[in-house]
């Protein structure tokens, strides 16, 4: 079987994707389909507000905030449009930069799982599916640099960083465990496993130079060790690593045209090849 991996298309889309479509038998995407660098740049410029429990909301005011998420929904629409006429089966999960509908019905706009649902596009958050004999294996969302620990945080947030992680770590636990008996996994998660092409190296950023994978996603690859683990979130890399019996594919930054094809042998549940398509980092 052949899967294009795709992710980080942040309101863009490569050109060369629908040619290389009709190659595939299947497309998978690890998140983050809207628009946010805005959202970046301003989080960047209040960074010290943010770690002193403020939010973005309440910096900008309701009415900017608003009409920012409103651009944010409909570039995430506009993405999963295009990979919708592509006319194969898309199975996707969300990252940090898309807008789940909880949010999204705070300000009356639509959130990925509306959006998905009318493209006909299967979301999964934290569950999987079977196509063929591979096992899909989905979990949406982003566990930010505060719970990481990579940022200090003020008295405040101690509780809800412990009540974040303790519920990412549940969820972990319960997909693993619906996991146990399925075979030729591809497991898909937005975030990279600490240690894994997680070195920031963004100047503009004040992590720069910080590794900030996911240390739970470390743990649990090295534990269930699925077939591949397909991930994205960091723009400067694109490539693959291995990880015991796991390998671990980052298909690269999709709005610079970054993407993978991966041919996965059903039979004998490996990877038969991988091929990254993109200008490729310095």
């Amino acid at each position: 079987m052949k899967i294009l991996a795709i992710g980080d298309f942040h309101g863009k889309f490569p050109k060369d994707l629908k040619r290389k479509a009709k190659e595939v038998d299947l497309i998978v995407s690890v998140g983050d389909y809207a628009d946010t660098n805005e959202f970046r740049e301003l989080e960047f410029k209040y960074w010290d507000k943010l770690k002193d429990n403020f939010s973005l909301e309440k910096i900008l005011g309701k009415k900017r905030y608003t009409y920012l998420l409103k651009k944010q929904s409909l570039s995430q629409e506009r993405v999963l449009k295009r990979l919708s006429s592509f006319a194969k089966p898309i199975i996707c999960i969300y990252g940090n930069s898309d807008l789940p509908n909880k949010e999204a019905k705070r300000f009356l706009v639509d959130g990925i799982e509306t959006q998905c649902k009318k493209l006909k596009i299967k979301l999964l958050k934290n569950n999987f599916i079977s196509v063929g004999k591979i096992t899909i294996a989905g979990f949406s969302g982003y566990r930010s640099a505060l719970s990481k620990g990579v940022i200090k945080y003020s008295g405040k947030k101690k509780e809800k960083v412990k009540r974040d992680n303790n519920d990412w770590e549940k969820r972990l636990m319960k997909i693993s465990k619906r996991l146990k008996r399925q075979k030729n996994i591809l497991f898909l998660g937005h975030d990279v496993p600490y240690g894994y092409f997680d070195l920031i190296k963004n100047k503009s950023s004040p992590l720069n130079n910080k590794h900030i994978g996911d240390k739970y996603f470390t743990s649990f690859i090295k534990k269930n060790q699925p077939s591949v683990f397909i991930c994205g979130h960091m723009h400067e890399y694109q490539g693959k690593k291995r990880l015991g019996g796991s390998l671990i594919v980052n298909p690269g930054y999709g709005a610079e045209g970054k993407f993978a094809i991966i041919d996965f042998d059903e039979e004998k549940g490996k990877v038969r090849k991988i091929e990254f398509f993109g200008k490729k980092n310095k």
